[in-house]
């Protein structure tokens, strides 16, 4: 997603009762099974922030839904929420409270889980994911996954200059190579920027080489017009066309000459040829012929 597709997207989850689920997905980077695996508990505040920790994903299995802990190190990782994020998560811990009370008995949310169904039951990794879907249609985006959301978060981070090493912890990957294979088209700029902080650390006093782009444009207009000025000293009379009369100077008045002349003994030749078959004929008509006596 691009940053205004992302708004969209973003402004309609709004109206869903998911909304602020698929807002962390796409805001945080966080697979399916991790958001509707989260739970109250895992949010903490602390003096200089409030941290979320990712530790398990909800997964479907033949037996049913199962919490499982993250495998890996990288997985396994403590995300800092924002504060557009902690707004949108205190409106829906209101609007599940809500839930809870109009439900009654018939509300089970026994692992306090962040995200549930109607009923305060584990969602269901599959129904969740196609949930997006349904958003992104009505934000007239097109088809969106829920992994389609994980990749946008990288996208984002990735256009607006965030290390590889922080947006591989972000996503929890198990280490920068595996970032670095997947999203490595989003990095052409990474030398060049690479280039520019040294030379500012470096040299930050430097004077050697400091045109700005105008003065640049100008030296190559100047000399387009040096190049121009030393074409025109040659004059066209003098130079033949290219693959029919030679390039020497001075030769193209005479060989026009000579083509001429060669035109002329050709047509010349040509009708003493035909002259010269003519009266051969003509001679042969007259005296080969059988002559008729008189009777």
């Amino acid at each position: 997603m691009t940053p205004e597709q992302a708004q969209l997207f973003l402004s309609e989850c709004k109206s869903h009762r998911l909304g602020t689920g698929f807002a962390l997905a796409l805001s945080l980077g966080l697979r399916r099974g991790e958001v509707i695996g989260l739970k109250w508990t895992d949010i903490e505040l602390t003096e200089s922030a409030t941290i979320i920790t990712i530790r398990r994903q909800m997964v479907r299995e033949n037996a049913g839904l199962r919490l499982s802990e993250l495998k890996t190190k990288g997985s396994r990782r403590d995300l800092h929420l924002s504060p557009t994020l902690i707004e949108l998560l205190n409106e829906h811990r209101i609007s599940q409270e809500e839930e809870a009370r109009l439900r009654g008995a018939a509300w089970h949310n026994d692992l306090n889980h962040i995200f549930t169904s109607t009923t305060g039951t584990p969602l269901d990794p599959g129904n969740f994911g196609r949930c997006v879907s349904t958003v992104a249609m009505k934000a007239g985006l097109g088809h969106w996954s829920i992994h389609g959301l994980r990749h946008s978060c990288a996208s984002l981070m990735f256009s607006t200059g965030v290390p590889l090493e922080a947006v591989s912890d972000q996503l929890g990957h198990a280490s920068t190579g595996i970032t670095k294979s997947i999203y490595v088209h989003l990095l052409p700029g990474s030398g060049a920027l690479a280039s520019k902080v040294m030379e500012n650390l470096l040299y930050p006093n430097s004077e050697l080489v400091q045109s700005s782009e105008k003065q640049f444009v100008a030296r190559r207009l100047a000399r387009r017009g040096l190049a121009n000025d030393n074409k025109s000293t040659v004059t066209s009379d003098l130079v033949g066309r290219p693959g029919l009369d030679p390039g020497t100077l001075g030769l193209k008045g005479t060989c026009e000459l000579l083509w001429c002349v060669g035109l002329v003994a050709y047509v010349v030749r040509f009708q003493g040829i035909v002259l010269c078959s003519v009266g051969l004929v003509s001679w042969c008509w007259r005296n080969m012929r059988p002559k008729m006596r008189p009777v």
